[in-house]
């Protein structure tokens, strides 16, 4: 990335694929990236590559039952009438 001035139209991005040894033969500038980022999960990704084995699917399970059982537990009970 590249900085050419102070807006965010002044920036030059270079990519570069996985699968290639150098940089692509074009660079994006600022003007051309759409959307802002408003927030970040940084271990999505992790829980989603967890979910898809075994032993995350039976925590994930186990985690889902922990929270619906503590919710039932957390109300309030009415006396019978």
């Amino acid at each position: 990335m590249e900085k050419t001035g102070q807006g965010p139209g002044d920036v030059k991005i270079t990519t570069k694929a996985d699968a290639l040894l150098g940089p692509d033969a074009y660079t994006l500038s600022g003007a051309q990236t759409v959307g802002r980022v408003r927030f970040a999960i940084p271990f999505a990704g992790n829980i989603l590559a967890l979910a898809g084995r075994r032993e995350g699917m039976i925590a994930l399970g186990g985690i889902a039952v922990l929270v619906l059982f503590g919710r039932s537990m957390a109300r309030p009970r009415t006396p019978a009438a």
